[in-house]
Parts: structure tokens; C-alpha cells; sequence
């Protein structure tokens, strides 16, 4: 498949003169200055809208749900709310038409009124989203964004590498937490459930890696990519509950460098009105992911730690992997995702005396 537009056509224009109602600031705390957040937002802005923004999204919206095998160490005594689901849906990136488009973008705008941001200093970094229902019984998820990320956001950068290092950071802070927000949005205060055959199941991750084919990281001011699936993982987060198959995975993520070219280039508008209309979903793709995609690479961890969307932008003939793997996925009518009414999976033993 050539690396052209015209073969992923889902291109939304990447103007420079809104930033998305999900991110906008009349959802945050009026004693913030949002202008601090504005060129990171503007950026998430146009990452969602991107082929592979909108595909995944149309797949979270629109997928079908169904249930998962436990994860090594579940306990029944946990209940429902972790109760293992995984999605999926049967279109590829670019196989979007307009009207699933629009189904998306609605879903959106009805998102955004569901949640709320603040700062808070009390929180692991860098973000946390927490949820809870208001007075009329719905569910209204809050974004704590931590005040280191808005103070680095705050303070006059040094150079036109920091700022955009910046914003690419607060933009996938933002993505990665509306990622949680949806979820919650749609599922209530129950666990992520896996997307397609990832071993963990963390939305906001999963948002952001089927950007890039990886996920960036920050830290002590170096930019790398990283697969970020793990055993040896360094947030918050319990394998018991989340993970499966963990014992296929590495004890430690793989990184790599990000050229700072590419973290510079999202930052300006050249990039957006030239390169990106050019190749569409493969100008946001990183550096280091076409080679790790080609054929014979399909037993290599790396392979299959990058996301089937992005490897299906690489294939090199057939229908895309999604149809091919995911055909019972389909959601014709575009019925929004939910999880099976009944589950029989979950029944508490009688106590035995």
C-alpha cells in the first residue's frame, strides 16, 4: 500500500482555529489560565482528527463488546465491576465513510458534557480521572491534572524544541484522560476492558499508542517512544486486575529515541497544511515502526505490541487485517457499544459453613 492521503482518506482539516469542545476551557476551573494549555490542546485537537484519531474512536464508539478471558489472578470476590470485556470493530483506518464520521464526532460533543478538569497536586503524575454521579443520577467524570504539568505548561520555554516537547506532552495527557473519561462516560465506575488482543486493559494508553504506532514518553528531559505493555509496569496499576497473558509479555518496555524533528514538526502549522495532507495517517506514524511492520516480523514482541491498526497501514496486499480478523466485530448500524446484558460468568459461591 503507497504512503499517500488518498489511500486513507479520513482527513478532517487540521486548521489552526478551534480546539475540540473535549478539551475546550469552559471545562476547566476559572482561577486557571487556560492559555497554558492552549497550543497542547490545539495539538490533541488535531491528533483525534486525524485517520487514526477518528478510527479509534469509531471503533471505541461502535465496536462490539464481548466477553474476555479472565486475567491471571482475577478473584470473583472482586464482582462485576471487573469482569473482563474486550472490543473491537471490522474497519481499518481510512475505511471510515462520512456518516461514521459524524457518528463519531456526536458522540464526542456529547462526551465533553460528562466531565469537568482541575488541577490538583495530590494525585500521581501526571493526570487522574475520577468519577462520580450528580444529583440527577448520572455519571460526571472529573480530570485532575496535576500542578507540575500545568506549571511546566505555565512557564516561558527556552526554545522552540521545549515548547513543542510541551505540547505534545499535554496534549496526550488530555487524550490519555478523556480516553478514561469515555469509558466512564459510557460504562460507569467498572474497569477498562481490553482493546482487541492488547494484554492490558488501560484506555488512555490505548488512545495514544494507535496515534504513533508507540506512546511517548517524558521524562528528565529526554523524548522516547516506548511500547509501554509490560510486566514491570511504573504506574499505578495491578496486572491481577488488568493484564492477561502477562507471561507473554516483557519485563521491561522497549524505547526508542523521538527524533526531535518529529516532536518539533506537530507543532507548526506547515506540518499540518503540507506533509499531512500529503501522506495523512503516515505522517504521524514514528520512525522506527514501518521497518518493525513488515512481513516476517509477526512471532517479534514489537510486532505485535504495535497496534493492529497502525500495522494494517502497512500491509502489503489483501483486505485490511481488521476485516480479515475482527469480521464478527462489525456494527453495521453503528449501535453504541455496551456490555452484554447478561453475563453468567459472574456468580458468587453459597458460604459453606
Amino acid at each position: 500500500m503507497s504512503n499517500s492521503a488518498k489511500t486513507h482518506s479520513n482527513l478532517l482539516h487540521p486548521g489552526r482555529e478551534y480546539v475540540h469542545a473535549l478539551f475546550d476551557a469552559t471545562r476547566s476551573p476559572s482561577d486557571i489560565d487556560y492559555e497554558a494549555f492552549y497550543e497542547g490542546t490545539l495539538l490533541a485537537t488535531r491528533l483525534v482528527n486525524t485517520p487514526q484519531g477518528l478510527q479509534h474512536d469509531y471503533s471505541f464508539y461502535f465496536g462490539k463488546t464481548v466477553p474476555a478471558d479472565t486475567p491471571s489472578g482475577f478473584l470473583v470476590e472482586w464482582g462485576p465491576d471487573y469482569l473482563p470485556y474486550q472490543y473491537a470493530c471490522d474497519k481499518a483506518i481510512g475505511e471510515l465513510t462520512a456518516v461514521d464520521i459524524r457518528a463519531v464526532e456526536r458522540q464526542r460533543i456529547l462526551l465533553a458534557e460528562t466531565f469537568t478538569f482541575e488541577v490538583h497536586d495530590n494525585i500521581p503524575p501526571y493526570a487522574q480521572t475520577a468519577i462520580d454521579k450528580n444529583a440527577a443520577g448520572e455519571w460526571i467524570s472529573t480530570i485532575r491534572i496535576h500542578q507540575s504539568v500545568y506549571t511546566d505548561a505555565l512557564a516561558k520555554k527556552s526554545s522552540p524544541e521545549q515548547n513543542a516537547r510541551e505540547n505534545l506532552k499535554v496534549a496526550c495527557i488530555f487524550i490519555h484522560e478523556v480516553a478514561h473519561a469515555a469509558h466512564k462516560c459510557l460504562f460507569g465506575a467498572v474497569r477498562d476492558d481490553w482493546y482487541e488482543d492488547s494484554h492490558i486493559a488501560e484506555a488512555g494508553f490505548e488512545a495514544v499508542v494507535r496515534l504513533f504506532g508507540f506512546t511517548p514518553k517524558f521524562s528528565h528531559g529526554w523524548n522516547t517512544w516506548t511500547t509501554w505493555q509490560c510486566r514491570k509496569t511504573s504506574g499505578p496499576y495491578d496486572l491481577t486486575k488488568i493484564g492477561r497473558k502477562v507471561w507473554e509479555l516483557p519485563d521491561e518496555a522497549e524505547t526508542w529515541l523521538i527524533a526531535p524533528e518529529f516532536v518539533m514538526k506537530l507543532s507548526e502549522d506547515e506540518f499540518w497544511e503540507g506533509e499531512y495532507v500529503q501522506r495523512g495517517a503516515y505522517a504521524l506514524v514514528a520512525d522506527d515502526v514501518p521497518e518493525l511492520c513488515k512481513p516476517g516480523k509477526e512471532d517479534d514482541y514489537v510486532y505485535q505490541a504495535i497496534p493492529l491498526s497502525i500495522r494494517d497501514l502497512f500491509r502489503t496486499e489483501g483486505p485490511s487485517y481488521a476485516k480479515t480478523k475482527y469480521a464478527q466485530y462489525a456494527s453495521p448500524e453503528r449501535q453504541l457499544r455496551r456490555r452484554p446484558d447478561h453475563d453468567e460468568r459472574f456468580r458468587k459461591m453459597p458460604s459453606v459453613d
